[in-house]
């Protein structure tokens, strides 16, 4: 599986695709297989701290600016 993830670089000697590419040069050829299924989002983390009542939060005072 891993190895169908990494690319193959092919080297070309022709004319370059930018003029300011001299001497030889390389591409990446790759290919994506899409397979179809469904899609599966991870559930948030913060999600259980939704429910329930919220905590009291502590103020201090006498520190207004």
């Amino acid at each position: 599986m891993t190895k169908a993830l990494i690319g193959q670089y092919l080297r070309h000697d022709g004319p370059a695709p930018a003029a300011d590419v001299k001497g030889p040069w390389y591409s990446l050829e790759t290919t994506f297989k899409i397979e179809p299924g469904v899609a599966k989002l991870p559930r948030p983390p913060i999600t259980d701290k939704l429910r329930g009542e919220r905590p009291a939060i502590e103020r201090l005072s006498g520190l207004e600016a």
